[in-house]
């Protein structure tokens, strides 16, 4: 019986260190960006409809002439960006794409409308551990909140006259929005967060029960200690519920009423708990990351209502400055 029991609660014991230290270096680590034209292949998925787009849109932005830019981060990692001028820009914009992700794929589609239709200017960043830009490990916005920070101040460097817009997508929203409670650049006029979680706790307990059907408890503990003993950053480091309670400038939201990798609820949450002028757009049919392509009338004219929103609240701060 006690050899049964021993050898029982060991085999538990090397499958849950097995499972912890899997879903560590897979949510950690540095991987390639999605396929989206053999995504476009597979049936049955929400991506299927939208993947053909995706990835031309993703191969047109690749193929744009751009200006390479290099910064280094508050740790001292190189962080690599794009930028696009715009002709007579009437803002820039600091664009932080999402988890495992690029730029070209998850606002590729929309560059057309934001350079040339909006007039702004476009600033790319490479998140740390994605692209050219250095890094280990993905810290889930706890130290990327920083690197959007330093690239904010770039972008204020650059166009020292023009308004600036944070926008960022999926691990980028949540990223746009902790960065919220950091001190920003005056510059800074408003921000858009689409699809975004709010800590890396709760996006860690979301995936591990409803994406890999395994317990939280000792998965979610266990890596949380590997986060704090090899990436240097703990899974209650930063709140996007936090950051919107003090921020002062304004928020728009979108979120696919379909997600099921980011729940929509998140993005309620942070809109309850934004004390800042707020907008908030949720898309029926719409998938993680998806809502742009499944409602882009929606999405240019909200996007534009804010932008309008933001120019006014900027105008009026830099009234009361010089008065």
């Amino acid at each position: 019986m006690w050899p049964l029991l021993f050898f029982t609660a060991a085999g538990l014991c090397v499958f849950v260190l097995a499972a912890g230290i899997y879903f560590f270096r897979f949510a950690l680590l540095r991987h390639e960006p999605p396929d989206y034209a053999k995504k476009a292949k597979m049936k049955n998925t929400p991506v299927a409809r939208y993947g053909d787009r995706i990835a031309a849109c993703a191969r047109a932005f690749d193929e744009m002439p751009f200006e390479r830019i290099e910064i280094k981060s508050f740790d001292g990692l190189r962080l690599c960006g794009k930028y696009f001028a715009a002709e007579n820009a009437r803002a820039t914009l600091v664009l932080m794409h999402g988890y495992h992700s690029a730029a070209g794929i998850d606002f590729g589609c929309a560059v057309p409308f934001l350079l040339r239709e909006m007039r702004f200017n476009l600033l790319f960043a490479e998140q740390r551990t994605h692209g050219e830009s250095e890094g280990e490990y993905i810290t889930f916005g706890v130290k990327e909140r920083y690197d959007c920070r330093d690239w904010a101040l770039y972008a204020a460097k650059k166009a020292q006259d023009l308004p600036i817009l944070l926008y960022g997508l999926s691990m980028g929203a949540a990223t746009v929005l902790m960065a919220s409670g950091l001190d920003l650049p005056r510059q800074v006029a408003g921000i858009i967060a689409d699809c975004g979680f709010t800590t890396p706790r709760a996006i860690f307990r979301h995936v591990l029960v409803h994406g890999l059907h395994l317990p939280v408890f000792p998965l979610l503990p266990l890596v949380a200690w590997f986060c704090r003993r090899f990436a240097d950053f703990s899974v209650d480091g930063a709140s996007t519920l936090e950051a919107l309670a003090k921020n002062t400038r304004p928020v728009l939201l979108i979120h696919g009423e379909e997600d099921t990798f980011v729940p929509t609820y998140m993005s309620l949450q942070n809109y309850e708990a934004c004390q800042s002028e707020k907008m908030l757009l949720t898309v029926k049919g719409a998938a993680h990351g998806l809502s742009y392509l499944v409602a882009e009338e929606a999405c240019r004219a909200k996007i534009t209502a804010f932008f309008e929103l933001c120019l006014r609240e900027y105008h009026a701060q830099a009234e009361n400055l010089c008065g």
